[in-house]
């Protein structure tokens, strides 16, 4: 799996976040399709709207926020290998389509820390 670049396209809703986070080994590209997205890409905010592309270097810490009811974006790693460590957090679905459940807010703290330390070693990205 993987290869030269991955791409994956992501819709989220307003306040949702990319966690502040490190890749040892990729290049991270955002290419912001609908909406409007802050950034901070080490200690620069940028305010995203379509059809802008911001770069998260490698070794430079990264996170974002969506500020509008919808956002969508393409997002872009070289190398590729990174999709192996977005499956190692995933769950396969039971059926298509799925309508996720609305809850009450993110998985306990300590059971995100536990496997985000489990897989830190594994696949070189750091939440800072």
């Amino acid at each position: 799996m993987g290869g030269n670049l991955a791409m994956i396209e992501l819709t989220a809703g307003q306040g949702s976040q990319g966690p502040r986070h490190v890749h040892t080994r990729e290049d991270e590209l955002f290419h912001l399709i609908e909406g409007q997205v802050r950034f901070q890409i080490g200690d620069e905010i940028i305010l995203a709207h379509p059809g802008q592309t911001v770069l998260a270097p490698k070794n430079v810490p990264h996170q974002f926020t969506i500020l509008t009811p919808q956002a969508r974006l393409l997002n872009v790693f070289t190398p590729g290998n990174f999709v192996e460590y977005i499956l190692a957090w995933s769950q396969p679905l039971a059926q298509q389509p799925v309508t996720v459940p609305v809850r009450p807010g993110p998985p306990p703290s300590e059971v995100m820390a536990q496997r985000a330390q489990q897989l830190e070693q594994v696949y070189g990205v750091y939440f800072v």
